[in-house]
């Protein structure tokens, strides 16, 4: 019998890495593994499917950790691997993959990573975090996932050869259900700062191409910001943040189009 997995992620809130994650432990639990799941501070359970066998968070696994809480967290992950008797380690961004890396090489696990997004190889933390990235983590992986070609180019120089691979986002693909659908789009997104830029350019775009309306599906630090200056742009009830969803699949049907990125998008092709 396969040994359980163990996923480490750096946070765990609600987005595309998230939905990512989630199909990953129902997938694996599916063909009969038992799946752990490990993150750090920044944690919302929302996501996490009743699947999974455990969920430790809490763990300094951030950019803001320092060498001694570095050196605990590695000391709580090799804990795990020997409780839970795991077999296989599959980490995703960012720092974490510092820590899971220590973790997998003193346990002598085979360690897994993927790579979401451009930020994910480069750029994320500055310089030195992109030196530990491309000198360290990225050539000792055993294997380096990357859901596009254009993250592969980007992790090509640096994983080992015949070590990485695309795997594309993957999606749920659930029955679909007669409903009403109205001309308004979808768009689902975290609301951070990283994406606000995105977000007011798509609603102005929309505004501007005569689509009746948008709804935004996500939560983050940009919400109200975001909802106040729809509401000083716009008709009022053009651009409504509608709140966060564990689920923002089930919504697509019910609108002439999706917006957003990775899984998100997806998501509405799946659900046509």
């Amino acid at each position: 019998m396969a040994k359980p997995l163990l996923i480490i992620a750096e946070s765990f809130g609600i987005g595309g890495m998230e939905t990512y994650i989630s199909g990953e432990i129902r997938a694996l639990v599916g063909l009969g593994r038992e799946v752990h799941l490990v993150c750090g501070k920044n944690f919302d359970p929302t996501m996490v499917p009743a699947a999974v066998t455990s969920v430790t968070s809490g763990l300094a696994l951030g950019p803001e950790a320092s060498i001694e809480e570095l050196v605990v967290s590695v000391d709580v992950l090799r804990q795990i691997v020997r409780e839970k008797g795991i077999g296989v380690i599959h980490a995703h961004p960012f720092t974490s993959l510092v820590s899971a890396l220590a973790c997998a090489e003193l346990e002598a696990l085979p360690l897994v990573i993927t790579l979401h997004g451009p930020s994910s190889v480069m750029g994320s933390y500055g310089p030195a975090y992109d030196f530990v990235q491309s000198s360290l983590v990225l050539p000792k992986a055993s294997v380096v996932l990357a859901v596009s070609e254009e993250i592969r180019r980007l992790a090509e120089p640096y994983a080992a050869p015949g070590r990485l691979r695309v795997q594309p986002n993957v999606v749920d693909t659930p029955a679909q259900k007669e409903v009403e659908v109205s001309g308004r789009w979808l768009l689902v997104s975290r609301f951070d700062k990283d994406k606000a830029s995105g977000i007011e350019t798509f609603v102005r775009a929309a505004h501007d191409a005569g689509i009746e309306g948008v709804d935004l599906c996500g939560a983050g630090v940009e919400q109200e910001r975001l909802q106040a200056l729809f509401d000083r742009e716009f008709p009022a009830g053009f651009a409504n943040c509608i709140g966060a969803t564990a689920d923002a699949s089930a919504l697509m049907p019910a609108y002439a189009g999706v917006a957003g990125m990775g899984p998100g998008v997806v998501g509405g092709l799946a659900s046509e």
